[in-house]
């Protein structure tokens, strides 16, 4: 998973404690960083965490 570090991608699942996210045409398991980010919304991929989820911060447009 670390290979996504700085992909963009779209929410598929709003994201705050836990959601989804769309990156290159794959779902994943995400959380924010302490904000809510909403269904639709372009986010980029700021870390790994040890479980696997991806952590995430809203962008202003997703570069899919």
């Amino acid at each position: 998973l670390h290979e996504l570090l700085g992909k963009r991608g779209v929410t598929v699942l709003p994201v705050f404690g836990r959601g989804r996210v769309r990156i290159d045409g794959l779902e994943y398991e995400a959380e924010g960083s302490g904000e809510m980010i909403p269904l639709g919304a372009a986010v980029e991929v700021v870390a790994v965490v040890s479980d696997g989820r991806l952590r995430v911060k809203r962008v202003s447009e997703p570069r899919e």
